[in-house]
């Protein structure tokens, strides 16, 4: 039995649920080892290149089919770098409702733990459902500024 107790309060599962699983995919790809090496080392890196060239070319579309299979919501973080060299990849995770789903549980969790506020920001490069999505969650616009860039 573990002699540590959590000092947060017990979760209360929605539904009648009695547990919860996160899916979060880094597709890293490449990105990881062109910023440790930014020198000339291509010789060496070429394998741990392919390897990690193989998530955004296929390992990706296959984890996409099989969350689809399974009905399972999941998070994708990529890196700017993997955005703009693999531009048909982000398209294929926006849409899927990832973002309603992380959202909606990050909110009730915040209001679960006594919070009487919950500040979100974002800005007019967020995706053009982020906001959508945001005043669904019960959100609402306080503030809105203009900058020049």
């Amino acid at each position: 039995m573990p002699s540590h107790q959590s000092p947060f309060p017990r979760y209360e599962w929605p539904a009648g649920k009695s547990c919860g699983f996160c899916f979060t995919v880094d597709v890293d790809a490449e990105s990881v080892h062109l910023w440790n090496l930014r020198n000339d080392q291509s010789e060496r890196i070429l394998g741990p290149m392919e390897r990690r060239i193989f998530g955004p070319r296929t390992g990706s579309w296959r984890l996409l089919d099989l969350l689809d299979r399974y009905g399972i919501k999941g998070t994708f973080f990529v890196p700017g770098y993997v955005a703009e060299t693999y531009p048909d990849l982000l398209p294929a995770f926006v849409g899927r409702g990832l973002g309603k789903f992380l959202l909606t549980r990050a909110v009730e969790r915040a209001w679960a733990r006594g919070a009487t506020r919950v500040w979100l920001h974002t800005s007019s490069l967020d995706h053009a459902s982020a906001l959508p999505n945001y005043l669904a969650r019960g959100f609402s616009i306080w503030k809105q500024e203009t900058y020049e860039v």
